[in-house]
């Protein structure tokens, strides 16, 4: 994990699921950034939308879907305790 674990676990601890959720979106999206520059070096991150678009031009079917999925959580009211699951298991899809 790229994360601070300490600080991450900390937050998991305490049930701080809006930070924990917040820092696994963010390094999802680090992630992601980082496999599409490597395929087009002048990408830059601007939108989740924009993520979303150029994943399904340069990335994996798997990575599509990571994006599709982490897209779809700005517009869904899931539980947090869904959410911090299903942003786990993003994460872990990727590393």
């Amino acid at each position: 994990m790229l994360v601070d674990k300490n600080l991450f676990y900390y937050h998991l601890k305490n049930r701080d699921y809006n930070f924990c959720i917040a820092e696994l979106k963010n390094e999802i999206i680090n992630i992601l950034t980082l496999k599409i520059k490597e395929k087009n070096p002048e990408y830059m991150y601007t939108t989740l939308k924009s993520l979303k678009i150029n994943c399904f031009e340069y990335l994996s079917e798997a990575e599509q879907d990571v994006a599709i999925e982490l897209y779809s959580f700005c517009y869904d009211n899931s539980a947090s305790e869904y959410e911090l699951s299903r942003m786990l298991e993003l994460y872990s899809e990727l590393i």
